[in-house]
């Protein structure tokens, strides 16, 4: 295989048990942002989100924490990763899974082009965007991590 077919990104996969789905696949994740954008696609590594005390601003999560994605605020060698957090079957459907998809192709990967690009003089940290789904809608966050 070329070396630039060489797959980068790593995938990482809970099973889960039949009453919940993961709001993306893994193809919707490389249509997204490709072999080598990002460093990893954790796909329930925990069973929910929850906040460390360090993030601000911590937005009030009325519903569930679909995904989070992170851009480090290090240096180059230091990509990216999204995580994934499970969903019941009965609260998300295939018109979920389109939006999600859409979302991840749009919104979430023009942030993360926005994060890539900004200065190398900031300060270090971590910054995220999580995707909540609230009575049916897709609402994102953005928070910062020192």
């Amino acid at each position: 295989m070329p070396a630039e077919e060489i797959e980068r990104m790593r995938y990482f996969t809970s099973s889960l048990h039949k009453e919940y789905v993961y709001p993306c696949s893994k193809s919707d994740v490389k249509a997204a942002f490709g072999n080598d954008l990002l460093d990893s696609a954790c796909f329930g590594l925990s069973t929910a989100f929850s906040f460390d005390s360090r993030t601000s601003p911590q937005p009030k999560i009325l519903g569930t924490v679909l995904m989070g994605l992170t851009a480090p605020r290090l240096d180059d060698s230091i990509l990216p990763s999204l995580y994934i957090y499970r969903i019941s079957k009965e609260d998300f459907g295939a018109r979920a899974h389109a939006a999600v998809a859409e979302l991840m192709k749009g919104e979430m990967r023009r942030w993360l082009d926005v994060k890539i690009q900004r200065s190398k003089t900031e300060i270090f940290g971590l910054d995220e965007l999580l995707v909540e789904f609230r009575s049916g809608r897709l609402i994102l966050h953005e928070t910062r991590f020192r």
